[in-house]
């Protein structure tokens, strides 16, 4: 039974990778909530948010997860690698992006302010659902803490 789910995943991630929903994944619009708070220097409850985005990239084993704006146009965001069974504990701070930024990136006042430490937890993932959840815990450069749980269904990058 074992060798079957091994398979059915590596189907479903072939698939993804060539662009057609996992098996068993409805291809719909991706969804995302969250209970995430940012306290310090920049002030945001994600309770109510309902207007962000989720992105799975099985290929890369990359999860992109974006709020929608908040009080004063806040935002956050992330980038979580995440293991084979596509779960994880990311640093939220390094390794850089390919925009130079770090992994999590609140953005607020027209700026991204990058993580100084923390961890991304991606406590639960299905590949074939691409529905995702976990939690985060970070300390920002200006001192702004994120903590908090968020959950997705994604759709394929």
């Amino acid at each position: 039974m074992l060798k079957r789910s091994v398979l059915a995943i590596g189907i479903s991630l072939l698939l993804a990778g060539c662009g057609a929903p996992a098996i068993g994944g409805s291809g719909d619009g991706a969804s995302e909530s969250s209970s995430l708070v940012l306290t310090g220097p920049v002030k945001a409850d994600f309770s109510n948010d309902k207007g962000g985005s989720c992105v799975w990239t099985p290929a890369a084993f990359l999860l992109t997860f974006t709020t929608g704006s908040v009080q004063n146009g806040v935002k956050l965001d992330f980038l979580a690698q995440v293991g084979v069974n596509a779960v994880g504990d990311p640093d939220a701070a390094t390794p850089p992006r390919a925009d130079g930024l770090t992994p999590l990136v609140v953005r607020a006042g027209g700026q991204a302010i990058k993580a100084a430490s923390g961890t991304i937890h991606v406590t639960d993932g299905d590949v074939s659902t691409h529905a995702f959840k976990g939690t985060v815990e970070a300390t920002m450069e200006d001192g702004t803490k994120v903590t908090g749980s968020w959950s997705c269904t994604a759709v394929f990058g």
